[in-house]
């Protein structure tokens, strides 16, 4: 979202500069022109511009509008042939451009492998992005190798934390923490099984899942009961957890109002 930055000015002045650009070739070249709103237009229903359609900027939606932008590519391309003494020089520059993709295509292919490379590979290219870090943790829990990946599985949950945990209530996804919440939880009968003390990791699990609920409240603005008919799981795994630690009387308010402190 745009609030004032660098790089957000920096982001208009080239839109401006485009929009310019479009102005010119309609004068100029109308080719160029209709491949230019041809990219516009087809962009335009999937931008959210006109109005929200409910997902984020996705790959799927510049399929129909690059076809625009590849043919603008090769007319500047073309163009800038007859600059140079070269005669094959357009021909040529298309091939490598296209050799390149080809490649890149290849090696991005075997991300595609199976689910969990394909989430390997989406952390190691966004690793600011919580869904990914989501992702990957709800696939290594679900796979074979869990519990001897536990650790992984938690540095994963705790790094999709890290990145909502700046975020108000109403901004943040409560699905992000009812599922490590749940987790957590998981975490502790895995330690306490082995012989270990999992009463951190149920700690942990107890403030990820309240978080969960303050979100969901922030959501929700009707009451914490029509919450509680809504998000069910949230006080049932607040429950789970009270009743680990031996707190019954906790257990019993988790499972409806007067779970949150």
């Amino acid at each position: 979202m745009a609030h004032g930055s660098l790089g957000d000015w920096v982001s208009w002045i080239i839109v401006a500069a485009a929009v310019a650009g479009a102005v010119i070739l309609y004068r100029r070249n109308r080719t160029a022109f209709f491949f230019a709103a041809l990219a516009f237009l087809t962009f335009l229903p999937t931008s959210s511009l006109l109005f929200p359609i409910g997902t984020i900027m996705a790959d799927r939606f510049l399929y129909l509008p690059s076809l625009g932008l590849v043919a603008w590519l090769v007319l500047a391309i073309y163009a800038a042939q007859q600059r140079v003494a070269w005669k094959r020089f357009a021909p040529v520059l298309l091939c490598l451009i296209a050799v390149g993709f080809a490649a890149r295509t290849w090696v991005r292919n075997l991300d595609w492998k199976d689910d969990l490379t394909l989430a390997t590979a989406g952390v190691r290219a966004s690793p600011n992005s919580y869904k990914v870090h989501k992702v990957l943790a709800s696939l290594l829990y679900a796979s074979d190798a869990f519990p001897a990946n536990l650790e992984r599985v938690s540095q994963e949950a705790d790094k999709t934390l890290s990145i909502l945990d700046p975020l108000r209530e109403a901004l943040n996804d409560a699905d992000a923490w009812r599922w490590s919440g749940g987790f957590f939880l998981a975490k502790g009968d895995v330690l306490r099984d082995r012989g270990h003390d999992g009463a951190a990791s149920y700690q942990r699990a107890r403030q990820v899942l309240v978080r969960c609920i303050s979100i969901c409240l922030a959501h929700d603005r009707r009451s914490e009961a029509a919450v509680v008919t809504a998000e069910p799981e949230a006080y049932r795994l607040l429950s789970a957890v009270s009743l680990r630690l031996g707190e019954i009387g906790q257990a019993a308010e988790a499972r409806g109002p007067g779970a949150l402190p």
